[in-house]
C-alpha cells in the first residue's frame, strides 16, 4: 500500500515516503510494483514512482531498485534547499 496515489489523465503516481522501512522492504514493494505493471493493474500507461527518502545513498539505492521504472527520488535536503 502507498504513501500516496493519485491520477493525472491516465497517469498514476505512486508517493513512497522512506522514513522508517527498511531496504529489504522497499526492495520488496518495489518488486510487487513491477508485477502490478505487468499485469496492467495501473492500466496501458506505465506509472510513475516518487520517492521521498532521508540519505543520499539511499537515494542511490533505491533509483538502482528501480531501474526501468519511471522513479524519481527526493531527499529531505531537496525540500531544504
Amino acid at each position: 500500500m502507498p504513501d500516496a496515489l493519485f491520477k493525472q489523465g491516465d497517469v498514476y503516481t505512486i508517493v513512497e515516503v522512506d522514513n522508517t522501512q527498511t531496504m529489504k522492504k522497499n526492495a520488496a514493494k518495489i518488486v510487487k510494483y513491477r508485477i502490478l505493471k505487468e499485469r496492467l493493474a495501473f492500466g496501458m500507461m506505465a506509472p510513475k514512482f516518487v520517492w521521498i527518502t532521508t540519505t543520499e545513498h539511499r537515494r542511490k539505492e533505491l533509483l538502482k531498485l528501480s531501474e526501468g521504472l519511471q522513479t524519481q527520488v527526493y531527499t529531505l535536503a531537496d525540500f531544504n534547499a
